[in-house]
């Protein structure tokens, strides 16, 4: 019997490398080779996926950065509409007590309107007494409340025949009356009208608590006019005495004027009595003849 030796081991790992290397090489020989143009095409199809991976990834990256500003704004507008909401509340709250005041303040628009309406009606019946007392004053008096009393509306400036002597008017009482008619359509407001007629009546008040002396002209019925010395005891009597002393009369207040009436009294006492008044002669006691009338 023959007996074989087996390799050993360090022959088989140098073997194998050669081996390998000696197959390998015959396969790769054996293999089919690629052309350039696959080889550019491969080339060209992997510089594009690369491309479009990076595409894609600054796609994420603004998506990122648009979603956080998105969500900054919806946060914000949220804020804002919470804002609001506030606002809103606060400005109703407001509106509320607003309508509250305004409710008040239509209350008392209605009682000061109804307290301005009974004010010029009573105002309006002071002006036609105010008016109705004028007819009948003086004519010193209506002289010195003229200013005022041509304000009242409704007011005629004394139709006698004194006051356009004195003024030299030339105008007829139809002409007056017209002014007096334009005076009315130019009423005053209500303030106006109370400072007026209040204003008469204290002339009034004052003027009926003295004596009052003047020199005027008056009409005779006749229809003459004479110059004369007046001398008035407050709004209700007077008496005077033509320049002459030869004629002398008695006046009082009357609804339809002022009434003159010559006197049986002696015109020197009437005239004594100015004097007296005047401090021409010393005090004394003169006796004038005074109607009562109803």
């Amino acid at each position: 019997m023959r007996y074989f030796k087996a390799p050993s081991l360090y022959g088989l790992v140098i073997l194998l490398p050669a081996v390998f290397f000696a197959t390998n090489q015959a396969t790769a020989q054996d293999a089919p080779q690629p052309d350039e143009a696959a080889i550019d095409e491969a080339r060209l199809m992997l510089e594009r996926w690369g491309e479009v991976r990076r595409a894609i990834a600054r796609e994420k990256s603004d998506w990122v950065l648009a979603k956080q500003v998105l969500e900054d704004r919806i946060d914000l507008l949220k804020r804002n509409i919470d804002a609001i909401h506030e606002e809103t509340k606060a400005q109703e709250q407001k509106l509320w007590g607003f309508d509250e005041k305004v409710a008040i303040l239509e209350k008392k628009n209605v009682k000061l309107k109804k307290t301005a309406e009974e004010l010029s009606e009573l105002v309006e019946r002071m002006e036609t007494q105010a008016i109705a007392l004028i007819k009948g004053a003086p004519q010193p008096l209506i002289e010195g409340v003229k200013p005022l009393a041509v304000q009242l509306p409704g007011y005629t400036k004394n139709n006698d025949a004194e006051q356009a002597l004195d003024e030299g008017a030339e105008a007829t009482v139809a002409e007056q009356e017209g002014e007096a008619t334009e005076d009315a359509e130019a009423a005053p407001p209500l303030a106006r009208r109370v400072e007026n007629v209040v204003g008469v009546l204290y002339l009034f008040n004052k003027y009926a608590g003295k004596l009052d002396q003047t020199s005027e002209l008056v009409a005779r019925p006749d229809g003459s006019s004479l110059s004369v010395d007046a001398i008035y005891l407050g709004t209700g009597y007077g008496f005077y005495v033509d320049d002459s002393d030869q004629v002398a009369a008695a006046g009082w207040s009357s609804p339809t004027g002022w009434m003159w009436t010559e006197t049986q009294a002696a015109p020197e006492r009437v005239r004594q009595v100015i004097q007296v008044f005047n401090k021409d002669q010393p005090a004394a006691f003169v006796g004038l003849p005074v109607e009562v009338k109803e």
